[in-house]
C-alpha cells in the first residue's frame, strides 16, 4: 500500500536520514530509532509509524536506513518549519518516556469547533448576531450594546478564521 503521507501536506511528518560522515558527532553517541509500530516501503521512501492513535509519529526515511543505524532529523526551513520542530519535539518527548503533549490544547479544539460552527451558520444565512446568539445564549448578546460587544468581536473573528480555515483546507489544521 503507498501511503499519502506528504511532508509537504502535513508538517508533523518527521524525515529522517542516516547520519552524514562529517557531522562532527561522536560515533555511538546517537542511538538508532525505536522499533516502529508499524512499517510501509512506497516507491519514493519508507513510512514509519511510531506509537497509535491520536500520539502516533510519522516518518519518512530519507535513504536506506538500517534497524541499528544511527539517524538524524532533516528540518527544511520552509514554513512548515516551526511544524517540524514541534513534531520532533513531541516524538524527542514519546522516544525518551516523557509523554506525548496533544499537538491541539482542549481550547484549541473547542475554537476550531466554534469557527467550523460559524461557517455552518454563515452558509445557511445566519447574521452575526444570530451566531452569537447560537454561540454564546441569547441572554448575553442582550446584556450588551450590539455595536460595542465583545461578542460580537469574538463572532466576527470566529467566522472570519473559520473561513480562512475553510478555504485553505483541512491541510491547514495539521498545522496548528
Amino acid at each position: 500500500m503507498t501511503t499519502p503521507w506528504s511532508p509537504s501536506a502535513d508538517p508533523s511528518i518527521l524525515l529522517f536520514a542516516p547520519v552524514p560522515p562529517g557531522a562532527g558527532l561522536t560515533p555511538g553517541s546517537i542511538s538508532p530509532l525505536p522499533a516502529p509500530t508499524r512499517r510501509e516501503q512506497a516507491p519514493d521512501a519508507d513510512h514509519l509509524v511510531f506509537g497509535a492513535g491520536a500520539e502516533a509519529h510519522i516518518a519518512r526515511l530519507i535513504g536506506p536506513v538500517a534497524a541499528d543505524q544511527a539517524v538524524a532529523a532533516i528540518v527544511p526551513l520552509d514554513a512548515g518549519a516551526t511544524g517540524r520542530l514541534a513534531a520532533l519535539e513531541r516524538f524527542t518527548r514519546w522516544r525518551g518516556g516523557a509523554g506525548n503533549p496533544a499537538r491541539l490544547t482542549a481550547q484549541k479544539r473547542r475554537r476550531i469547533g466554534l469557527m467550523l460552527r460559524a461557517v455552518d451558520a454563515r452558509a445557511a444565512g445566519a447574521s452575526h448576531r444570530q451566531l452569537a446568539q447560537a454561540l454564546f445564549g441569547t441572554g448575553r448578546v442582550a446584556e450588551d450594546t450590539w455595536k460595542t460587544s465583545s461578542l460580537r468581536d469574538t463572532s466576527l473573528r470566529l467566522a472570519r478564521d473559520g473561513a480562512a480555515l475553510v478555504a485553505d483546507g483541512y491541510r491547514r489544521l495539521l498545522t496548528l
